[in-house]
């Protein structure tokens, strides 16, 4: 026997009962991955035909690669296996990738300032 509803369903009702990062997670027009790509390219000096879904082990485009996956993490608010189905990587390879850049902002005053700029170039 299903439960039977009183009244008709409000959605607003429901927006009220969530929090606002909800909204900056599942916003309607996120952030493009693209330009987070182009901004990344640019400022690590890489090829515009570089692709950061291959599997190149080179240290600068793995740099790149570690940054823009940490970008879109905290820019777009995605989840590790979105975000690794996008740049053809395993969940576990995101969260690394996240960690490195964590660890080297704040071991390093010049990176963190380098990773807030393309933030900001992003957003």
């Amino acid at each position: 026997m299903e439960p039977e509803l009183i009244g008709q369903f409000d959605p607003a009702w429901l927006v009220t009962l969530m929090s606002p990062s909800f909204f900056l997670r599942h916003r309607a027009a996120p952030l493009d991955l693209d330009r987070i790509r182009d901004v990344v390219r640019l400022e690590f000096r890489l090829p515009a035909n570089t692709d950061f879904s291959k599997k190149d082990n080179r240290a600068h485009i793995c740099a790149g690669r570690h940054v823009a996956i940490y970008l879109v993490w905290a820019l777009c608010g995605w989840s590790f296996p979105r975000i690794g189905m996008s740049f053809k990587r395993d969940h576990s390879t995101v969260i690394h990738s996240c960690n490195v850049v964590a660890r080297r902002t704040r071991q390093n005053p010049q990176f963190a300032r380098l990773v807030e700029r393309l933030m900001a170039e992003c957003r």
